[in-house]
């Protein structure tokens, strides 16, 4: 996203593995619904994940998540049991609910 420069050098390390690396869009919300902390206005860049329809899935951490434990099912696209499932989420660890 906008701000975020990731070094060429770096770029090259992680294509090499197989990453495929692109830049969020710029998503504009009405001003009500901009959260009131500096930090949390680009969050609806997540929003587009959601799109990425030429990949056959699309696996969104942020930045500050912690993986404590093995998520190989998570990167093998076959973490839905029905087709009619497209997206997937986690509780708030804070809140307890969507």
């Amino acid at each position: 996203r906008d701000g975020f420069l990731l070094p060429e050098e770096e770029e090259k390390k992680l294509n090499a593995v197989g990453w495929t690396i692109g830049k969020s869009p710029r998503v504009d919300v009405d001003t009500k619904y901009v959260p009131n902390f500096a930090r949390y206005k680009t969050t609806y860049t997540k929003l587009a994940a959601i799109g990425l329809s030429e990949y056959e899935c699309v696996l969104l951490m942020d930045a500050d998540t912690l993986a404590v434990g093995n998520i190989d099912d998570l990167l093998s696209c076959n973490v839905f049991d029905r087709p009619e499932y497209k997206v997937a989420g986690t509780l708030d660890y804070y809140r307890g609910n969507w």
